[in-house]
Order: C-alpha cells, then sequence, then structure tokens
C-alpha cells in the first residue's frame, strides 16, 4: 500500500504542478522539475522492468551518497 501511496503522490504532485522547480542540483548547477523526476523514475521503471526482468514482489536496494541520482 505504500509503495502505491508514494507512486499517486508522485504522479500528483506532476499533474499540479509539473513545470515548477522540485530539486537544485547544486554540483552540477541544473534544476529540475516535478514534471521532469516523475519522467526519469517512469524511464527507471522502464528500464528495471524491461531490460533488467524484474517484476511484481521482486525487491530492489539502492545505496548512494546524497546526489541527484538518489533523487
Amino acid at each position: 500500500m505504500q509503495r502505491k501511496f508514494l507512486y499517486n503522490l508522485n504522479y500528483f504532485r506532476a499533474r499540479i504542478s509539473g513545470s515548477r522547480e522540485a530539486v537544485f542540483d547544486a554540483a552540477c548547477n541544473r534544476r529540475y522539475t516535478y514534471g521532469q523526476l516523475y519522467e526519469r523514475a517512469g524511464k527507471l521503471a522502464d528500464f528495471l522492468v524491461h531490460d533488467c526482468g524484474l517484476g511484481k514482489g521482486d525487491v530492489v536496494a539502492f545505496c548512494s551518497s546524497n546526489a541527484m541520482a538518489f533523487i
């Protein structure tokens, strides 16, 4: 249930304020909107499902320093 909530929250935020700035990456001096973050999340999901073969019930872990890649 939690994952579905987080997905819906991301989708909702992109719909209501997709062009507003969500993140500023100081290392690259680049800004990302909520819409861009939503698009990036979709591309990652497609990669995990289609290229890596992950499916329902699979578990993925991600470890990173505090960086844009983590977001």
